[in-house]
């Protein structure tokens, strides 16, 4: 399953694909299907968030981190680290949702 994300500065959109009178079209979903991928995305929604909140809130402390300019080398490298983990993180959440 994979939802698709459009994003801007600040805001995200999740389009459920599986809600989309296309696909459900395209792929001949049965409202049974469809059920089954929304309870999908809704017991993996938390996980997703609280790995989205956790990669945000890292980014943005790199991202003081370097505007502060005082900060050493060493220190915004482990904030490098700590950052792209989460990302990972994120990217495995998503991936298991699949």
């Amino acid at each position: 399953m994979c939802c698709v994300c459009f994003s801007s500065p600040g805001l995200s959109w999740w389009v459920k694909w599986w809600q989309s009178e296309q696909f459900i079209r395209e792929l001949a979903l049965t409202p049974d299907q469809q059920a089954r991928l929304e309870s999908i995305f809704k017991s993996s929604w938390p996980s997703l968030e609280a790995c989205k909140g956790d990669l945000d809130r890292l980014d943005s402390e790199l991202s003081r981190l370097i505007a502060d300019g005082t900060t050493p080398e060493t220190q915004v490298i482990q904030q490098i680290d700590r950052v792209e983990a989460s990302r990972s993180a994120l990217g495995r959440a998503r991936s298991l949702m699949l």
